[in-house]
């Protein structure tokens, strides 16, 4: 019987394995071993370097040898596409689909934010370069423009003017700003229903306005339509249209921080829907004793008023 019943096994072994399964034994079976993710390893670091020689020999090739091609835009992009194919197939020689596609959006992520900085770079230390003659002479920052020409020296005018603006813009960005966003962000976060929630749509549509849209419509409704001059106040209500979006989400944000105990007990304490977010309804966990309740502080501001009794009457 032993002899038949491994007769059989055997048989559905082969079997199971014609048909595309196969067994392991305990040698072959090798225990799946976590992809590192953070950090370089010696293949990343020669793959991209033989990647970049890569593609720096396949652009000279191309540019220089092969096809009749000119100009450092089309060199250094040629150059980048053929990095980025051969670093992908160096990548699959030793990991799987999943890998090679995270390392190479992680090269061109990086590759992305490199460009980006270097462009901002550049373009402040163009600027600072062309100003650094200004900037020893102390008129430079105490006059303005008013009684300076073109073609006057450095001894003459300044950027007091573009200082001053640009301070009274920002004054009346935040003064309009500051009391709107944290409003609307108490309703957002203390009063849901369906008009919150089209508020919240059009807050985070905002967030992504372009400021060349922002200054159209104000431009639009304050100056043409309404006729006003332009001024330093239509250039505040511009960059207030643009700051309102993100101080709103920004107080969004840290209202959700507070702990749903606290509310509820504000609650308990009958503070409405609007004062929970207050410092007196909500105070830091922090500054209060372990051996007091958190609501001991507030709990003469939630006692009932005595009502006004007649004259001779006794309270009970």
């Amino acid at each position: 019987m032993a002899g038949v019943g491994l007769f059989l096994l055997l048989r559905a072994g082969q079997a199971l394995k014609v048909r595309g399964f196969a067994f392991l034994t305990t040698a072959e079976w090798q225990p799946d071993v976590p992809r590192r993710i953070g950090g370089p390893t010696r293949s990343g670091v020669l793959s991209l370097t033989g990647a970049a020689a890569s593609g720096l020999c396949t652009a000279v090739l191309l540019f220089g040898q092969l096809a009749p091609f000119s100009g450092g835009l089309g060199f250094t992009v040629t150059a980048y596409l053929a990095f980025l194919l051969v670093y992908a197939v160096l990548t699959g020689l030793e990991e799987n689909g999943q890998a090679v596609r995270d390392r190479v959006m992680t090269v061109v992520l990086w590759s992305a934010a490199t460009l980006l900085f270097v462009a901002l770079a550049l373009v402040v230390d163009f600027t600072a370069w062309r100003g650094r003659e200004a900037l020893p002479h102390a008129n430079f920052f105490t006059q303005d423009m008013q009684a300076a020409g073109p073609l006057d020296p450095l001894t003459n005018g300044g950027i007091a003017h573009a200082m001053l603006g640009t301070l009274t813009m920002i004054t009346i960005a935040l003064v309009i700003t500051v009391p709107l966003g944290l409003a609307c962000a108490v309703y957002l976060n203390q009063i849901p229903g369906r008009f919150s929630r089209f508020v919240r749509t059009i807050v985070e549509a905002m967030t992504a306005l372009p400021s060349i849209v922002a200054g159209l419509m104000v431009y639009a409704t304050w100056i043409l339509g309404l006729g006003m001059q332009k001024s330093g106040l239509a250039a505040g209500f511009a960059i207030s249209v643009m700051m309102l979006p993100i101080a709103i989400r920004a107080a969004d944000v840290v209202l959700r921080l507070v702990p749903g105990t606290l509310t509820e007990a504000a609650e308990a304490l009958g503070a409405r829907a609007g004062a929970r977010c207050g410092t007196w309804s909500c105070p830091p966990p922090a500054r209060v004793s372990p051996r007091r309740s958190s609501s001991a502080p507030h709990a003469a501001s939630a006692r009932p008023r005595r009502c006004c009794s007649p004259p001779g009457t006794r309270r009970r």
